[in-house]
């Protein structure tokens, strides 16, 4: 049979496709990972529950040495989701520890903090790709994940940026033929 992928990004669905046709000869792309880091077991618990609802595996860790110990041992993740304010290693630590290592410094961190103080939020924004505010709340955490991982894996903001030079530069067939290209394969569905 064909294999029929899943809108990847309707309200509500998983952040990556998932195949509904089991007997499809190409394999399922792997699922997303993300590292959660919170001291907190009850936060972690919320977010865990989010975070596998839109369709990522989760690996946790409760501070930020165990945060680095799953990250030097070469733990695959996608994007590291990371409280700031944490005892002993802080968030704080294991961002500056991550952008320092060539093997990890393109990894993508959303940080995550009740601190909304200017300084934590220009700090954060500085090391992580997003900030998330605690306490935090399906569609926030949703969008922030669609941001720095791309819609369904793929890159979506690229693709409708280079749509949209296409079209501010009056290309509008190549324009209108990438989009329909996109709406087609499910990259913009």
């Amino acid at each position: 049979g064909h294999d029929r992928r899943a809108p990847a990004l309707h309200r509500g669905g998983p952040i990556m496709t998932i195949a509904s046709d089991s007997s499809s000869p190409e394999p399922a792309a792997p699922r997303r990972r993300c590292l959660l880091v919170d001291d907190n077991p009850g936060i972690r618990g919320a977010v865990r529950r989010m975070l596998r609802h839109f369709g990522l595996d989760v690996l946790e860790a409760a501070d930020g040495h165990e945060a680095m110990a799953h990250l030097m041992v070469g733990a695959r993740v996608d994007v590291v989701l990371l409280d700031l304010h944490m005892p002993g290693a802080s968030g704080f630590t294991v961002l500056e520890a991550i952008r320092r290592d060539p093997r990890l410094a393109a990894l993508k961190v959303i940080v995550m903090t009740v601190d909304p103080r200017h300084a934590t939020m220009a700090d954060a924004a500085h090391h992580g790709d997003r900030y998330l505010l605690k306490p935090v709340d399906a569609p926030d955490l949703r969008a922030h994940l669609e941001a720095v991982l791309g819609r369904n894996g793929r890159h979506y903001a690229a693709q409708l940026l280079l749509a949209s030079i296409l079209v501010d530069s009056k290309e509008y067939p190549r324009a209108l033929t990438l989009l329909a290209l996109f709406a087609l394969t499910g990259m913009l569905l």
